[in-house]
């Protein structure tokens, strides 16, 4: 989707689930992403379910044996809904390198970095139709530059 903003067009990728790799301590992961055509950075949201708190020092987004990009999140908000823990992270990427990831044949990986040593993986749900969205949403994003 995408929306005029005063310092540009604002492209937004509508919430995504992603499947767990690789993650015995976070239950499930969504996530979004917004881009300002302004902006040389993706703002990347997400949303994690665990059933105890937990911590995440960083997230990495790659394809499998390929770590691109590194960010330190910032904790919008945790929550508590029945037995889930909620935890509501902000990180920002590179927009080349992001476009990389995500018009690259490979299954893209969300990697979070835990502050007690583990790490949770998680692979975005990415099959022909899905790579075609972003073919598109890049080629409009690459034409408001």
């Amino acid at each position: 989707m995408q929306k005029l903003h005063p310092q540009g067009t604002l492209f937004f990728v509508f919430p995504q689930k992603a499947i767990a790799f690789n993650a015995t301590t976070v239950k499930g992961v969504s996530f979004d992403f917004t881009l300002l055509s302004a902006n040389s950075y993706v703002t990347f949201l997400s949303t994690l379910k665990s059933d105890g708190a937990i911590k995440v020092d960083s997230i990495a987004i790659g394809t499998e044996g390929k770590q691109v990009m590194l960010s330190k999140p910032i904790e919008l908000f945790r929550d508590v809904k029945g037995s889930k823990r909620i935890l509501r992270l902000e990180s920002t990427f590179d927009k080349t390198l992001w476009q990389e990831v995500f018009s690259n044949q490979n299954t893209p990986l969300l990697i979070y970095y835990l502050s007690n040593g583990a790490k949770a993986i998680f692979q975005c749900l990415y099959d022909k139709q899905v790579r075609e969205n972003y073919a598109m949403l890049f080629e409009m994003i690459n034409a408001s530059k």
